[in-house]
């Protein structure tokens, strides 16, 4: 008996076969715009693998595109590539062939880069793909720090530049990111055919402008912005702004201030302390707190001022203010001490950048708390990480603390 071309091919086999060479095909679709390519299939297949009613004329959908697809309804497999896989998954996602759209969402997550993260994440939004989204949001977030300043962040819409903005744990400066979302904006107004401006540019931001976290830089960076994009600020916004970085509180204005994370295990990790007195040289809890403590300091390096470390007394509540008057910083918080805590760490807003050879002024006030724990035998000078501080007693009215004595058992600095 003469052999057919069945007997030596598995089912699947059969199928790519028939597939292939456009056996007892009875349905064909013309695919493209001009729908000149004609691919032919077979009703039956199509029926059992997509919940979609057949289509003939398809002209989202390319030539090569669409055999990659029938491929994968016949024998469960395909080729995907990078040049492919947003075309395939778009076709997956028409037809509602799940597993497919899982298998191009799985490929584009395995194959992530800073190129075309944001790209991608484009494609998940557009496709309501949540999984894949989270994935690139996390991707960015990894390496945001190349991300912000090649400005890649120019290809993602403006939902999904919403998400970025959002997150807490971007590893990049706020100017850096201030910089790149200008960018974002630019090429908005290019699409949109309208001059690249600061107007416009607030224009195609909106509220995205908001998610920028201008009081976590300095004041004079914050100036520096503002008198170079005037027109992107309302007059209320920049008073606003200026306002907070005076009183260290941004609660009126719209403009986010909460540390990014990464920012934050910075200053955790990442700090030293000076300190003015040793262990040993500690006093027992007398120290009255009705009055300001004041004290001077100089550095021989310009650092940056992260925090202080505090006298306070175990199981205490203090209303803490903290002043570097000659830099109108300013910190307010509430602090409760556990039982066997003898000092208390407190961090401003946002480090402070103090410079060599000028003496600063520091005020704390502990809300008249309870009487809390000083030092004794303090150092006029003390070397830290090769930078000199020298402390000095402050002229005015300081509750005593002085050189020798008193508050602020250390400063915190990076």
């Amino acid at each position: 008996m003469a052999s057919n071309w069945q007997d030596e091919l598995t089912l699947l086999e059969s199928m790519d076969y028939m597939l292939t060479n456009g056996m007892d095909c009875d349905i064909s679709f013309k695919l493209g715009k001009a729908g000149s390519d004609v691919v032919p299939a077979h009703k039956f297949v199509l029926a059992i693998r997509s919940s979609k009613d057949s289509t003939v004329e398809i002209p989202d959908v390319e030539s090569d595109t669409f055999k990659c697809f029938l491929r994968y309804l016949y024998t469960d497999k395909c080729t995907i590539t990078a040049d492919n896989v947003t075309a395939l998954m778009y076709t997956a996602n028409k037809y509602n062939v799940g597993r497919l759209v899982n298998e191009c969402s799985q490929f584009m997550t395995d194959n992530l880069s800073t190129a075309n993260v944001c790209t991608i994440m484009e494609t998940a939004h557009v496709f309501d793909n949540r999984d894949l989204r989270q994935s690139c949001l996390e991707f960015i977030e990894k390496h945001s720090n190349v991300i912000v300043k090649e400005k890649l962040l120019s290809d993602l819409g403006h939902e999904c530049l919403g998400d970025v903005l959002r997150s807490d744990n971007l590893k990049a400066s706020e100017e850096d990111i201030f910089t790149a979302v200008l960018s974002w904006a630019d090429r908005r107004c290019t699409d949109k055919d309208i001059e690249v401006n600061d107007s416009n540019r607030r224009h195609v931001l909106g509220d995205l402008l908001y998610l920028l976290r201008f009081p976590l830089i300095s004041q004079e960076k914050f100036v520096s912005i503002s008198e170079k994009h005037a027109e992107l600020f309302t007059s209320e916004e920049q008073i606003m702004l200026l306002r907070g970085y005076i009183t260290s509180d941004f609660s009126k204005t719209r403009f986010q201030s909460k540390q990014r994370a990464t920012v934050a295990w910075k200053i955790v990790h990442m700090q030293d302390t000076c300190y003015r007195f040793k262990d040993d040289n500690i006093n027992g809890s007398g120290w009255m707190s009705t009055e300001p403590d004041i004290l001077q300091f100089m550095v021989s390096e310009a650092v940056d001022i992260v925090g202080l470390i505090l006298f306070g007394c175990e199981g205490a509540t203090y209303h803490v203010h903290i002043e570097i008057i000659e830099l109108c910083q300013k910190t307010n918080t509430t602090v409760n001490l556990l039982p066997n805590e003898k000092t208390f760490k407190v961090l401003f807003n946002k480090p402070v950048t103090v410079k060599p050879s000028t003496y600063y002024t520091l005020k704390v006030s502990l809300g008249n708390g309870k009487k809390g724990y000083s030092g004794r035998n303090g150092m006029e000078s003390v070397t830290c990480k090769t930078i000199v501080f020298t402390f000095k007693t402050a002229a005015s009215k300081n509750n005593c603390t002085a050189v020798d004595k008193g508050q602020v058992f250390g400063i915190i600095f990076e």
